[in-house]
């Protein structure tokens, strides 16, 4: 995928829907495009949290071990699903682990990427941080649900 490709596509994700195109292109600039094959970590639990994952193709599944060892399955994401947006909210390592689950590409982009781009245009990270935190509070409501 080209920068204008990319661009066109994280256009599509709820995270990016209040970017101008403009700021799309910017934010691709930082884009990493990644194959990762079936039973591929993204990210394991208590590790650093490192990147933001777009799901182009393919799934990913959330999940945690119990104390036991056991895995307890908590969430799937398919094409334009996002994980691990908690890379740019805090610094705390991950709760969850996630794990391809198909033949999957996704986009990522670092924190530190994220950080430059949020110094050098401060909109884009207003309007991706207030979008993270909307889909964050609906995921801990449908969470809830489930639990209940």
């Amino acid at each position: 995928m080209n920068k204008s490709e990319i661009a066109v596509f994280l256009g599509r994700i709820e995270l990016f829907k209040d970017l101008d195109p403009v700021e799309l292109k910017l934010l691709a600039g930082a884009i990493v495009v990644e194959r990762v094959t079936p039973d591929t970590l993204l990210f394991e639990e208590n590790s650093p949290r490192k990147n933001l994952y777009i799901i182009e193709k393919g799934e990913i599944e959330l999940f945690k071990r119990t104390p036991f060892g056991d895995e307890m399955r908590l969430a799937f994401f398919g094409k334009e699903d996002f994980v691990g947006e908690g890379a740019f909210m805090d610094d705390y390592p991950h709760s969850t682990s996630a794990r391809a689950l198909l033949d999957t590409r996704v986009l990522s982009i670092s924190r530190e990427d994220f950080a430059a781009l949020s110094e050098q245009r401060p909109p884009i990270a207003m309007k991706m941080l207030s979008r993270i935190s909307r889909v964050v509070s609906r995921r801990m409501r449908q969470a809830s649900s489930r639990v209940v």
